[in-house]
């Protein structure tokens, strides 16, 4: 995100109570709150406190920040000085992550009700909205009124609920409804002006690896409704705006309803950085799992148990490690059997305490529980709907040591490790030809012989299905060949020029990526809606990437189709170009002018603010 006047290093937020007595505020950055607006006779004092994670910075830059009324869009009013803190300096944020100060600006005539605090970028060339401000109105909003997690414990379930049985979940999906989960909502305190119009859903299968991200449009009072396609219950990240939200937990068929605030705090991140992140409407199972999550995380202290965990496998100095072990291990015991007369007492239904369980229990299972309890992660399917749990937490790591987990193959992680295997060998190494489409039916086949769960089958054998359809269109010549460029820069010669010189009077979108890397894959696939948006303007897209496996690059952009100039760097220009912008990990994103001149870095077409910006850009 690049805002001048909060040029920040990284995000993060938190709570809030009611905003009672605060100026009325149409729209608000988030790395500054206003608290109060005051005027006098010879200039507008404007409270503010400015926010981010402790140990980082906020700066603003006098000279790009100015006022303007909404009604008239020629006249500026100047920011002239402040007070507690300087401009045009870095700022940093103590352990509150805030500091509040006064910005002063030029007198504002009494006719003048509703003004917009403006920040210049890109040399004075761009505009920004930082902050609505009505400033002779209050602001009565409160905290609204959201489901509270502890009423779920006010009455005994008849439901009592004796441990989790991995075994009830054989046949994924889990859910016997259709693959469609609906989300609607409230946005409070936003306004279109903001600069954003849309919210993106991410969405995972940790079964063919696949990510998807969907697009939404948020009306004019903050409000949206849609629904999306999930192939099983699992957990979505919303992004809205410049930051991430919080990911929420989605059931085919269920109905979640939430509210949120544009407004953030960098504290609270478990509000997925905003200041407040909540429930209303009926609770179903969706939104029991999202409602009571964080009340197990606490119970189990499981923060502290992943910190004893890390050390465990780290450190070599004081207590050993063994000790340190064995205390995960006595933790894991005691959650095991406090787990049925805590959950039992919940009145939800058997899959959200048994999805819980898979919460509590798959922590300190990481790092060696008691050998007994090994299935109730390592032949658990709900491992999957848990998300980041399988991606970050190597499935060859549940399964180390797991000496009850592998009983006749059945073992569900196990499975599932061998057909994302076959998958990406598929999606990546496969040729779309007939010798190549032998190979990959005997190997899908005897995969097939040995899977017990429905749902890996039926992955494998879609994944076929696609490789023998690339094969006919290969054979028929109806694809179109995918062209590229091998680019070997002089040692003598800037690698960046050279990239982009064919391409200038273009705005050019350059992706660094790697045929390893299924981010990058999946990114590319996403994009190609949005690229196609702009088939016709001058708009360049470069997917770069390094010559150690051209033949397979480029065989898979020619069965993916897509679209762009495919270039590849010697190792040595890779090499140069990655230290030019200091990443050493892919994808990576940049936006550059149509003069040449660097606009960002860390900038995506999957974003949600990617269209808006290349518009900006494109038809200034």
């Amino acid at each position: 995100m690049k805002h001048t006047i909060l040029a920040v290093l990284i995000l993060t937020l938190s709570n809030c109570g009611a905003f009672a007595s605060r100026p009325k505020i149409d729209y608000q950055e988030s790395f500054l709150e206003v608290t109060d607006v005051e005027r006098q006779d010879t200039c507008l004092r404007i409270s503010v406190i400015l926010k981010n994670s402790p140990g980082y910075w906020v700066n603003i830059p006098k000279n790009d920040v100015f006022l303007r009324s909404q009604n008239d869009t020629v006249r500026k009013y100047r920011l002239i000085g402040s007070e507690k803190f300087e401009l045009n300096k870095r700022i940093w944020m103590k352990e509150t992550g805030q500091h509040e100060g006064v910005l002063i600006f030029e007198k504002i005539p009494s006719d003048v009700r509703v003004v917009d605090m403006m920040e210049t970028e890109n040399n004075g060339k761009l505009e920004t909205i930082v902050a609505g401000l009505n400033l002779d109105e209050k602001d009565t909003n409160e905290l609204p009124v959201m489901i509270d997690p502890k009423s779920l414990f006010d009455t005994d379930s008849s439901n009592k609920w004796t441990g989790l049985d991995p075994t009830r979940y054989t046949d994924i999906p889990f859910y016997k409804k259709q693959g469609k989960a609906y989300i609607k909502g409230e946005l409070h305190d936003y306004h279109p002006r903001a600069g954003y119009s849309t919210l993106n859903v991410y969405t995972e299968n940790y079964i063919t690896g696949s990510r998807e991200r969907q697009t939404e449009n948020i009306d004019p009072d903050g409000k949206f409704e849609f629904d999306i396609n999930v192939d099983y219950p699992q957990y979505c990240t919303l992004e809205i705006g410049d930051f991430p939200s919080n990911d929420v937990f989605v059931i085919p068929g269920d109905t979640i309803e939430l509210v949120t605030t544009t407004k953030a705090d960098f504290l609270n991140p478990g509000k997925g950085f905003r200041k407040y992140f909540g429930y209303r409407g009926r609770i179903n199972d969706a939104t029991a799992v999202n409602l009571l999550t964080d009340s197990v995380r606490s119970r189990y202290r499981l923060d502290e148990i992943i910190s004893t965990c890390l050390i465990a496998n780290t450190d070599t100095l004081g207590e050993s490690v063994n000790s340190k072990k064995e205390k995960i291990g006595n933790a894991f015991n005691e959650i095991i059997s406090d787990l049925p007369q805590f959950l039992g007492s919940i009145p939800v239904s058997t899959y959200v305490k048994d999805l819980l369980a898979t919460e509590v229990t798959r922590i300190p299972a990481l790092y060696g529980p008691p050998a007994e309890y090994n299935r109730l992660i390592s032949c658990n399917p709900l491992a999957i709907s848990t998300g980041y749990k399988v991606k970050y937490n190597p499935i060859s790591i549940i399964l180390k040591d797991s000496t009850a987990a592998l009983e006749n193959g059945k073992c569900f992680l196990q499975q599932l490790q061998g057909v994302n295997a076959l998958l990406e060998e598929i999606e990546v190494k496969t040729l779309h030809n007939r010798e190549s489409l032998d190979q990959t039916k005997q190997n899908v086949s005897e995969m097939v012989s040995q899977i017990t769960y429905p749902a890996l089958n039926k992955a494998l054998l879609n994944a076929y299905t696609e490789l023998v359809e690339e094969v006919v269109l290969e054979e028929n010549s109806v694809k179109k060949k995918s062209e590229y460029i091998k680019l070997d820069v002089d040692k003598e010669k800037d690698v960046l020029e050279e990239l982009i010189k064919p391409y200038l009077g273009n705005l050019i979108y350059i992706d660094f990526w790697a045929l390893w890397c299924p981010p990058c894959r999946q990114g590319m696939i996403n994009q190609k809606n949005l690229i196609g948006k702009f088939a016709d303007q001058p708009f360049k897209v470069l997917y770069v990437s390094d010559d150690s496996n051209v033949e397979g690059s480029n065989n898979w952009l020619e069965k993916k189709q897509i679209p762009g100039e495919h270039i590849y760097l010697s190792s040595e220009n890779w090499k140069r170009i990655s230290e030019y912008f200091n990443f050493n990990y892919v994808p990576f994103g940049v936006l550059i002018g149509k003069d040449g001149e660097l606009i960002k870095t860390h900038f995506y077409l999957d974003s949600p603010n990617a269209e808006k910006e290349i518009e900006r850009h494109l038809f200034f």
